[in-house]
């Protein structure tokens, strides 16, 4: 019904800051630990099961499904 990701962007750019700073010679640089900031919610499962979602979750979600999609056995 809802997932949390990282922002695959995010990681990207901060990798790429993180090798610039090691090129240039850089030392002692801390470690970065990304967090899941990316919100992704299944309208359609959430209503099969009968849970409301918060409007304001709704609002912070990246991506709002509206379908289930099965897959053919």
């Amino acid at each position: 019904m809802a997932a949390v990701s990282v922002g695959y962007v995010k990681v990207g750019k901060d990798t790429g800051m993180l090798v610039d700073k090691i090129l240039k010679g850089e030392d002692n640089i801390p470690t970065i630990v990304e967090q899941g900031d990316e919100i992704y919610l299944n309208a359609a499962s959430a209503k099969l099961m009968g849970i409301e979602r918060p409007e304001g979750l709704t609002k912070r979600a990246k991506k709002v499904f509206q379908e289930i999609k099965r897959d053919k056995v």
